[in-house]
């Protein structure tokens, strides 16, 4: 009963940012129940990851992508923006680099190693191991 008085001390103080995620969908977050739970305006009861598959960026989100973007653009202008199909990458890409044309590209994701870019579940033919 403590930790749900916490949750929802918490889910009171991050409301609108989780509502901002939410923007795009008919859902607005109205509580917050124990085990990460939130209910919906609808009166769904819900796991807050699953109330949205490709969430937006918050406010605060937004404000930290313009920040950054400020700083890479002292250092480069770039030729190009590419950024992954979800949704936070575009606005992201879109905060950090207002006069810039985005571009999405399927595949795209973050490598662990010294490559800048990787393929992640790029098409392959089955004679190519992809099967």
């Amino acid at each position: 009963t403590a930790n749900v008085a916490k949750a929802a001390a918490a889910f009171g103080a991050q409301r609108d940012g989780i509502n901002d995620a939410l923007a795009g969908t008919p859902y607005n977050a109205v509580d917050i129940k124990a085990g990460c739970r939130i209910t919906l305006d609808d009166g769904q009861s819900v796991r807050l990851r699953d109330a949205y598959s490709d969430p937006g960026l918050t406010t605060y989100g937004r404000d930290r992508s313009r920040a950054a973007g400020r700083e890479l653009r002292r250092r480069v202008e770039p030729d190009l923006v590419v950024c992954s199909v979800l949704r936070r990458a575009r606005l992201t890409a879109e905060a950090a680099f207002p006069t810039s044309d985005v571009f999405t590209a399927p595949y795209l994701a973050e490598a662990e190693d010294d490559r800048v870019l990787a393929l992640d579940d790029a098409p392959m033919s089955p004679s190519a191991g992809g099967l």
